[in-house]
């Protein structure tokens, strides 16, 4: 599936999700994709999500590959600089690193 710049694999139960959807009923006997195709706003957002979805993707990758590159710019001048002025870099200060909690 082309979104953008990215071309992504579905895997098989992202596959099953859209086939359910498409032919699928609810509890009332309503095919899923009719009553998405009754509510405007999902019908909006989905009519919007075809036309832009791409672009949106696409502008979206590009902003966090630019940000992710100024963090890795900015974090090699400052390694660069402690190097030159004979200090180390303490990883644990790093701002960028995000740590899951251990359940």
């Amino acid at each position: 599936m082309d979104l953008g710049d990215l071309d992504l694999e579905l895997q098989d139960e992202d596959k099953r999700d859209i086939y359910n959807f498409l032919t699928g009923y609810d509890k009332k006997g309503n095919r899923l994709i009719n009553n998405t195709l009754a509510d405007p706003d999902q019908l909006v957002r989905m009519a919007w999500m075809n036309i832009k979805g791409p672009e949106m993707f696409a502008q979206l990758s590009s902003y966090y590959k630019q940000k992710i590159s100024e963090v890795a710019k900015n974090n090699y001048n400052r390694g660069y600089e402690d190097a030159k002025g004979g200090r180390s870099y303490n990883q644990a200060k790093a701002k960028s690193v995000v740590r899951k909690r251990k359940a």
